[in-house]
């Protein structure tokens, strides 16, 4: 991320909203130049939408609840 860019992260749970997100990040691609957007996907939200769709559209990787847990300890990250 360059420091002209700004980070927006967006979380996608399991509510019905997140089967429309790929349409609403479809609508901010003129100014995908401005802004990294990162996802991070809930396995509710998984079940309404792809993680590909998402990383397509964002062209950045979706993280999961895979993601979220560190391996040494079994905790969740901090978000």
């Amino acid at each position: 991320m360059s420091s002209s860019r700004r980070r927006v992260v967006i979380a996608a749970g399991g509510a019905i909203e997140t089967a429309l997100l790929p349409s609403h990040l479809a609508r901010l691609s003129p100014w995908r130049d401005l802004f990294d957007i990162q996802i991070v996907l809930s396995d509710g939200g998984a079940r309404l939408v792809s993680a590909d769709a998402l990383r397509a559209i964002t062209r950045m990787p979706v993280h999961d609840s895979a993601d979220l847990v560190d391996p040494q300890c079994n905790e969740p990250f901090h978000i």
